[in-house]
């Protein structure tokens, strides 16, 4: 029988949709005649890359992510709140999913990373295998000490506990819950097209004659920060992802929006990326050999991981919150063009040793 694998993928930012697209294209090379499928909240169009037609791609809300007051700031006792009302509402989600899935021969779930995801494979008879490089009761676990809430984790832990086993990924935390874990290369891309040609297709020089900077801080950044922080910066260029004021200062520009480019190869022709950190963050800047600038977020844990993991591999320096966004770039971007190359390397076939461990599964199941 033909295999189904079906992908639950978190829709909080797009890391988890563009690390499971590269799987999903690694699995599909590796073993073509399976069906794949994709059940997320994350835009359709960040699987492009894995081949997968439109209709393999559905939306559904299967995990409830994070509540942000802003882009570098979480709300604790709202997300903790709301992940309490969306546990609320699992079993109705759970009945949801399964009438979605019927007829639909499953054969395999891979989750990265909502923990309902097993009790819709236990619901259906399959196995699920968790994918990623944090879980959601470990996230929580800081907003969840009063006693309304306390009961969260230990309820999001016994679902995970229901795997398999997880494909854990790097820049990760302990995960005793699972009964295998699995630990993996990064998953990441390297640009597949020509520095030359990226750079072209971004209206960009054929060769640089300063630093280019991308500033790809999800959720945009305040327009005078954006102006004051160019113009105070004039011997570096800027690229941006969003519509710009025609007031800006010379020395930055907006990336086309009818660009096909995949943001790992806009990364790699960039020699610094100002951005959050997080996994996928993380992953393009070093399969780019760029370089990070980022602001600390408030009151997310994953920062506490990723930050000194993130030194190993990459050059990288922090900014405060408060020169972020006024602008103050200049100072922080000179600290980091001085910083020397990591001490390590990671290998970048992660996505690759995903899809082995899944085809073989799979095939098992």
């Amino acid at each position: 029988m033909t295999p189904h694998i079906l992908f639950y993928v978190s829709g909080h930012g797009y890391g988890h949709a563009r690390r499971t697209a590269l799987v999903i294209e690694a699995l599909r090379r590796r073993l073509p005649q399976a069906r794949v499928s994709v059940r997320t909240a994350a835009p359709a169009r960040l699987f492009a890359i894995a081949g997968l037609a439109e209709s393999d791609v559905a939306g559904t809300q299967i995990d409830c992510g994070m509540v942000e007051k802003n882009s570098t700031t979480m709300d604790g006792p709202a997300t903790a709140a709301h992940a309490a009302a969306f546990l609320g509402r699992r079993d109705q989600i759970a009945k949801a999913e399964l009438n979605a899935l019927a007829g639909q021969d499953v054969s395999l779930i891979v989750a990265d990373i909502p923990f309902l995801a097993a009790e819709v494979a236990g619901a259906l008879g399959v196995g699920c295998m968790a994918m990623g490089n944090f879980t959601w009761d470990w996230i929580y676990e800081p907003y969840c000490q009063t006693p309304q809430f306390a009961h969260l984790p230990e309820t999001i832990r016994s679902s995970y506990g229901k795997m398999i086993g997880v494909l854990r990924l790097p820049f990760s935390h302990e995960m005793p819950m699972f009964r295998r874990v699995i630990d993996l290369p990064l998953v990441a891309i390297s640009s597949r097209r020509p520095q030359t040609e990226v750079r072209r297709l971004l209206g960009l020089e054929p060769k640089p004659t300063v630093p280019l900077v991308l500033l790809a801080m999800r959720g945009g950044l305040a327009a005078q920060a954006i102006i004051h922080g160019a113009a105070t910066a004039n011997d570096y260029n800027f690229l941006y992802f969003h519509d710009l004021p025609a007031d800006m200062p010379g020395n930055i520009s907006a990336i086309p929006v009818t660009t096909n480019l995949d943001f790992s190869e806009i990364v790699s022709v960039c020699d610094i990326v100002i951005s959050k950190l997080g996994y996928g963050t993380l992953a393009d800047v070093i399969a780019g050999n760029s370089r990070l600038l980022w602001p600390r977020r408030e009151d997310f844990r994953e920062d506490l991981v990723l930050e000194p993991q993130a030194q190993l591999y990459l050059r990288t320096w922090e900014i405060p919150r408060a020169e972020m966004e006024a602008g103050n770039w200049r100072p922080w971007l000179e600290k980091l063009m001085r910083v020397p190359p990591p001490p390590q390397r990671l290998a970048l076939n992660g996505a690759a040793a995903c899809a082995e461990h899944i085809a073989t599964m799979a095939l098992g199941a």
